[in-house]
């Protein structure tokens, strides 16, 4: 099948070699492409543009106007209250809310892996100057990560390396070498066990 010049034409075996040749003869390219809004011709070096540059494509339909609709956002059930909810994350909660109610119920009291017995410590007596002198002495940054009080935004936690509840005299437990500063992201991990700080 032959392919015609319409400028000069002169006849090519094929469209693409007659295309090669109106560029070069009469320095045009011919259009490539049919605009679906106005139906004009025109050029495009890609050979993918629906529109010419005169059209505005119509705006692509939402919901389920749209042909790629798939059903929206999967249902799902909240883990804690049960309600329905649509998302596509992989998530099993509603809301940050019942998260957190979820996760305060499940790691309070015996559901903490730490838990030994709900014994209760009041924080009195030489507490506040053991906790300020740790601060400077761990120049206020988490003796873990190497994260500073700028960095976390507050004071580090001071965190007890042998636990208050395991003396009788809560007073004992207050000492500075039974102490260390660290961010509240670590101590998290070393009051459930997923870090380990070495005690003296």
């Amino acid at each position: 099948m032959t392919a015609e010049c319409p400028t000069c034409e002169d006849e090519f075996d094929t469209k693409h070699g007659m295309r090669i040749h109106h560029y070069g003869a009469h320095d045009e390219q011919l259009p490539n492409r049919t605009c679906q809004s106005c139906g004009i011709q025109f050029y495009d070096e890609d050979s993918k543009q629906t529109y010419c540059k005169e059209c505005d494509p119509p705006t692509t339909p939402s919901g389920k106007d749209n042909p790629n609709w798939k059903g929206g956002k999967p249902k799902k059930s909240c883990d804690y209250c049960g309600e329905t909810y649509r998302t596509y994350r992989d998530n099993r909660f509603c809301s940050r809310d019942c998260f957190k109610i979820w996760w305060s119920e499940r790691t309070r009291n015996d559901g903490n892996p730490m838990w030994s017995g709900g014994v209760e410590v009041e924080y009195t007596g030489s507490w506040a100057k053991v906790r300020r002198r740790a601060l400077e002495r761990d120049n206020h940054t988490c003796q873990s990560c190497g994260t500073t009080r700028p960095e976390i935004g507050q004071e580090p936690d001071v965190h007890h390396i042998v636990p208050v509840r395991k003396y009788d005299d809560p007073e004992r437990a207050h000492r500075l070498d039974n102490v260390i500063c660290l961010c509240r992201r670590c101590h998290r991990k070393v009051e459930v066990g997923d870090l380990e700080i070495a005690s003296d």
